[in-house]
């Protein structure tokens, strides 16, 4: 019987470490579901977010569980990139004002352009 009971403790021992190992990684998976929230960081290309987090330790069953938790893990083919980005239109040819002549009257300047 004693025997038995020496047999139950490593098991007993080995799974404890491993629950306060998990408990210890929490506060890590809960910053990087706030780092995944970031609007800028969702800007970003999911490789590169994935790389990041791997340098700061995370594995990669944290990564997906943080992705998953922050709800991006769909972002890539939504986040804009420079090609979606609204850029103003140039125009073709740089446009060139002449200023024929200006007055001022009162508070008021008045030019004449020509193009």
């Amino acid at each position: 019987m004693a025997s038995s009971e020496q047999a139950e403790q490593p098991s007993q021992a080995g799974s404890s470490p491993a629950t306060e190992n998990a408990a210890s990684r929490e506060p890590l998976i809960v910053t990087a579901v706030k780092f995944l929230q970031n609007p800028r960081v969702r800007q970003s290309p999911i490789a590169t977010r994935r790389a990041f987090l791997k340098k700061k330790g995370l594995t990669d069953e944290e990564i997906d569980l943080a992705f998953q938790q922050s709800g991006t893990s769909a972002d890539e083919p939504q986040s804009p990139g420079p090609s979606s980005q609204l850029v103003p239109a140039q125009p073709a040819h740089p446009v060139v004002y002449i200023v024929l002549g200006c007055a001022v009257s009162s508070r008021t300047a008045f030019c004449l352009l020509s193009l």
